[in-house]
């Protein structure tokens, strides 16, 4: 695929960038109603590039279905990675309370 199938989503990007900038400049000099109405458009634009975000997934998945599974299986491993180290240091957050609520006895 080439790269300018992706380039909506970056016009997309600096849209949604540009209208909340906005909308906190223009709700900083008091003009509630436009600040909210900038608010509305950009989250429709971060909708809008979510939903084409998901159709380049699809299109992604039948264009090089091997790409796709080594993308997945590489993405399913560093979340079990992070999964991990999230219960190791809650455990460790866990026994360090349990040794200060002692010493401090």
């Amino acid at each position: 695929m080439s790269m300018g199938v992706y380039f909506p989503v970056l016009i997309l990007g600096a849209l949604y960038a540009a209208l909340t900038m906005y909308a906190g400049f223009v709700g900083n000099r008091g003009n509630r109603d436009r600040s909210e109405r900038s608010r509305d458009l950009a989250f429709g634009s971060a909708l809008l590039a979510a939903a084409y975000t998901v159709i380049l997934v699809v299109l992604v998945a039948i264009d090089t279905p091997n790409r796709f599974t080594d993308a997945v299986t590489i993405i399913l491993v560093i979340c079990a990675f992070f999964g991990i180290l999230l219960v190791v240091l809650y455990l460790i957050s866990q026994v360090v309370g349990l040794v200060t609520r002692r010493a401090g006895r």
